[in-house]
């Protein structure tokens, strides 16, 4: 997908190393949630509940890609985030957010640096993920695939990050069932690799 340009946002930010990596959305297949990034060494694995928050409500700076016109649009929200990882994977932190009407998120950070142009264009490829996912729903597909909404926002809770990627926080069970480097689950699952094909094609 191509980059939109110019993005919303102040020159000074673009490649600047920072501490933090984005997420790559759940994808509900069938009612399972399916985690399509996940590691293999984190799987199975099952999210805790929401951690405590300590810190106040700061008003953020929110990113979102629309795929159908290509275009970065921009807005505000009031959250809090925890400081500390409610878990921590090989690549990544996930950090519990809320809004101000209560509604729950995961903040995800990179444990190595990443250049901030690289988040938005993981957001990017989330929503052209969906675009995908609704063309291969309306081939008479048996079972229905959906990627999260995904975005990106400038924060000051996490110790060490700036730029942060986000998703609706989803409890649950969140298993692999195969990789961009071939690696396929050894459970019997139809809908996961018929989608990797699909896409493919």
């Amino acid at each position: 997908t191509p980059r939109p340009d110019p993005y919303p946002i102040p020159p000074t930010w673009v490649n600047q190393p920072t501490e933090l990596m984005t997420t790559v959305g759940s994808v509900t297949v069938a009612g399972t949630q399916e985690a399509g990034a996940k590691p293999a060494t984190m799987m199975p694995a099952t999210i805790s509940a929401p951690a405590k928050f300590e810190n106040n409500f700061e008003v953020v700076s929110k990113f979102t890609f629309d795929f159908n016109t290509q275009q970065w649009q921009s807005s505000t929200m009031k959250v809090r985030i925890t400081p500390e990882p409610f878990s921590r994977g090989s690549i990544r932190t996930a950090h519990m957010m809320e809004d101000s009407e209560g509604k729950k998120y995961v903040a995800k950070v990179s444990i190595k640096p990443r250049t901030r142009d690289w988040y938005f264009e993981e957001v990017m490829m989330q929503a052209t993920s969906q675009h995908y996912a609704s063309l291969y729903n309306k081939a008479a597909s048996p079972k229905k695939i959906w990627f999260i909404d995904t975005f990106v926002i400038q924060q000051h809770q996490i110790p060490g990050a700036d730029l942060v990627c986000c998703e609706e926080y989803l409890a649950g069970k969140y298993v692999k069932y195969n990789s961009n480097a071939g690696w396929v689950s050894a459970d019997e699952r139809n809908t996961p690799q018929a989608f990797s094909h699909f896409t493919f094609h």
